[in-house]
């Protein structure tokens, strides 16, 4: 398989996810997911972590998969430059639940996938000399 699809598989998974913790997030819905134990989403994303300066976390996550994917579209070259955001936006949702000490499961999806993306253009360089070639 293509690499660039698999980059793109990344970007559309973490676009879907930060767009369902959006949506529960203003909404206040429930989410599907264990809240007892150290599996514990309501507590992760509810905390006070789960804001910076009063902008929900995944509401950010949402912007950047967006950004992403309009980069991997029309502006390839960007994409390396803005993987380093989502790599800092993982280290604080990672650092957010060791301190809370419970684990968002979707929260660990969406690191996942900004792992997977910035693995994808950091280390196999998709993107990185401007364009998206068929042997990327």
């Amino acid at each position: 398989m293509n690499k660039k699809y698999i980059l793109l598989f990344f970007l559309l998974i973490g676009l879907v996810d930060a767009g369902y913790l959006t949506f529960a997030h203003f909404s206040k819905a429930q989410l599907y997911c264990s809240n007892s134990g150290i599996i514990n989403c309501q507590a992760v994303t509810t905390s006070k972590l789960s804001t910076v300066i009063g902008i929900p976390i995944a509401l950010l996550g949402l912007i950047w998969f967006a950004v992403a994917i309009m980069a991997f579209v029309a502006f390839p070259k960007l994409l390396a430059p803005w993987q380093y955001l989502g790599i800092l936006g993982m280290v604080y949702s990672i650092s957010g639940m060791a301190i809370l000490g419970e684990i968002c499961e979707y929260c660990s999806l969406l690191d996942a996938m900004l792992l997977g993306s910035a693995i994808m253009v950091l280390v196999f360089g998709i993107g990185v000399k401007g364009k998206l070639n068929e042997r990327s």
